[in-house]
């Protein structure tokens, strides 16, 4: 994305790579954190200060306002706050690391020149980081209904599936992978065996 003219103004092109529409951080399931890169171009030696925040965002930058946020002390709701130099016209580029998965980003940036020409409007950009943390159970219980039924209570922290499965007493237990692909240890003496999923919303 670029801003519409230069117009005396340091000129701010700013892309994720890799591209993606809507733009997607890259994410790693073992540490569950995503990272996104952002290529910036400048047409001359400039100054751009950039701020993450989720999305939809707690501020609503001017460009004034973006470019004169405390650097140690950004409001409530800033993620990341930053400026990077530009001592020569040319690319760099911006890491944006650990970001947490599943949720929406937005990337406020602006740029001022070395004779203090301030872009009118910031420039935002939206990232989206897939989800890569599993649920949670917080509560889960089992009980027997009845000779043949036995019931089970859980409570999750987000929507999910559950697979469940019924094991006689001592039995191996199963890895998630082989309960979510329905393989049952065999239950010689068990009068049933059973295997549920249901939603939660």
């Amino acid at each position: 994305m670029k801003a519409a003219a230069n117009n005396g103004h340091a000129l701010l092109r700013s892309n994720l790579i890799p591209l993606h529409f809507p733009p997607l951080c890259l994410c790693n399931r073992t540490t569950r954190l995503c990272s996104l890169n952002l290529n910036l171009t400048l047409n001359e030696p400039s100054t751009v200060y950039m701020a993450l925040q989720y999305d939809p965002p707690l501020t609503a930058f001017t460009s004034s306002s973006l470019a004169g946020l405390n650097l140690t002390s950004p409001p409530v709701g800033v993620l990341r706050y930053t400026s990077l130099e530009f001592a020569t016209p040319g690319v760099q580029q911006l890491t944006l690391s650990t970001l947490a998965s599943g949720r929406n980003y937005s990337i406020a940036l602006v740029a001022v020149d070395r004779s203090a020409n301030l872009q009118p409007q910031p420039q935002v950009l939206l990232a989206s980081a897939v989800d890569v943390t599993p649920p949670v159970f917080v509560t889960y219980s089992a009980a027997a209904l009845a000779d043949t039924a036995i019931g089970a209570n859980v409570s999750l922290n987000e929507a999910s599936s559950v697979f469940w499965v019924l094991l006689r007493t001592n039995a191996t237990v199963p890895t998630a992978q082989q309960v979510r692909g329905g393989h049952l240890v065999a239950c010689m003496s068990c009068r049933a065996r059973t295997r549920l999923v249901q939603r939660w919303r």
